[in-house]
């Protein structure tokens, strides 16, 4: 029973073990946060055994205790994940495996579709998240692992593995970074006496991430840039430890640039994010922590393309 897949994602999400038999799967069942899932995954039984009256029965029982309109009509995998269901509109066509989705998020036809017509209905794909109050409307595709932010309004498709969404508000509409903000200068503690200075970096504590990746960059001429290109999801603290050098960033919209020259400063670039470095000085020594290792898939060298995903005109 594909319920059962419901229940071990939860299992695994809340890092409870144990295998699932059939009596975890009646006691789960009635599970505050899975009993609208169970719900629906009997009326999505009886409407593909042709028992639509049971099928609607079930579905206005989701609508009445959860305030979850969900059709027996989708088709949803495995590993299905409603934290809080609120609220919440599921009409799309399909829905693939291990898909979380918040509260109050409508998901259907842009228009009025009464005959359930599955052209106009979206098409979400595996382990994809969708945050709070996001809109998915039209027969759109959501690629695989793509990260949805709340209140997103998202009626184009979706390339896999992004974490950027189409929003829209009353005067314009523009692809943006749900990772994306603007770079943070992070100064670090230093450690001073007769002998000289020592700084010492530690992961999660002085750097908002684990360090999988390390590199430095050398000798490089005043006159050659470096970088053009962004990232996907990759997140970085570049530091000057010996001269200095300068960074171009470009969200999209707007530029900024920082001048690194300090051994206790770091720039904090995480995602998606156009850079350049510049007007290196000889003895510069810039040394780079990153959160991953080397994914050639996750550069985008290619600023026409870089900015076509963030919305802007090229």
């Amino acid at each position: 029973m594909i319920f059962k897949s419901d229940v071990e994602n939860y299992l695994n999400m809340t890092k409870k073990s144990g295998s699932v038999g059939l009596m975890k799967m009646i006691i789960y069942f009635f599970h505050p946060r899975l009993t609208p899932i169970g719900i629906f995954r009997l009326s999505s039984f009886f409407y593909r055994m042709n028992i639509q009256i049971l099928a609607q029965i079930l579905s206005y029982i989701n609508q009445i205790l959860f305030g979850l309109e969900i059709s027996p009509k989708v088709k949803i995998g495995p590993g299905f994940f409603m934290p809080h269901c609120r609220a919440t509109v599921i009409g799309a066509k399909e829905i693939g495996d291990n898909v979380t989705i918040y509260q109050n998020v409508t998901i259907g036809a842009k228009y009025l579709d009464f005959d359930y017509n599955s052209s106009t209905r979206p098409t979400i794909g595996n382990n994809v998240i969708i945050g709070t109050g996001a809109t998915v409307l039209g027969g759109v595709k959501i690629g695989e692992g793509a990260r949805i932010g709340p209140h997103a309004l998202v009626m184009t498709d979706i390339e896999p593995n992004t974490k950027f969404v189409l929003t829209q508000n009353s005067n314009s509409s523009s692809l943006c970074d749900l990772a994306q903000t603007k770079p943070e200068i992070l100064n670090f503690k230093d450690i001073c006496d007769a002998r000289g200075a020592l700084v010492a970096i530690e992961a999660i504590k002085d750097i908002p991430f684990e360090i999988k990746r390390i590199y430095y960059i050398f000798n490089t001429k005043t006159a050659v840039r470096r970088g053009f290109h962004a990232h996907r999801n990759l997140k970085q603290v570049a530091i000057a430890i010996h001269g200095s050098c300068k960074f171009l960033i470009d969200s999209g919209a707007e530029q900024s640039h920082y001048e690194l020259n300090s051994p206790v400063q770091g720039l904090l670039i995480e995602g998606l994010l156009w850079r350049e470095m510049y007007e290196f000085t000889d003895d510069c020594v810039l040394l780079v922590l990153a959160n991953q290792y080397f994914d050639e898939n996750d550069y985008i060298r290619n600023y026409d393309e870089f900015k076509k995903m963030c919305g802007s005109k090229v």
